[in-house]
């Protein structure tokens, strides 16, 4: 897929035991975090990771971070003051159909 200039995501981190920058030399452009370890940190096999250490391995490897599960203004203010500049999650609105055959969005869906 990546040949054919799709560029791909990982989703679902849940430790700090990725090689990111592995990651990034087989095609993956993004990774997706939650919200709350984007903000507090998460664990990795042998150790705690920092938030900033999170985003700073990823953004050294050369991926962008998505942080998703946003609720409020005050988490996306959080996040962009922390560097993270992607993000998903109810603040923006529920995810909604794409309509895959190129009619227009319908009033129960829409392009997101």
């Amino acid at each position: 897929m990546h040949s054919f200039g799709f560029r791909l995501a990982l989703d679902q981190v849940t430790h700090m035991g990725t090689d990111f920058a592995a990651l990034q030399q087989t095609g993956f452009r993004f990774v997706r975090l939650g919200a709350q370890p984007l903000l507090n940190g998460m664990t990795a096999h042998d150790r705690f990771v920092p938030a900033d250490e999170i985003l700073q391995r990823a953004t050294l490897a050369g991926l962008s971070v998505i942080a998703s599960g946003i609720t409020d203004a005050a988490m996306q203010k959080r996040l962009l003051e922390a560097g993270v500049l992607l993000g998903q999650g109810p603040l923006f609105g529920a995810p909604r159909q794409v309509n895959i055959d190129g009619s227009r969005p319908t009033k129960q869906s829409a392009a997101a």
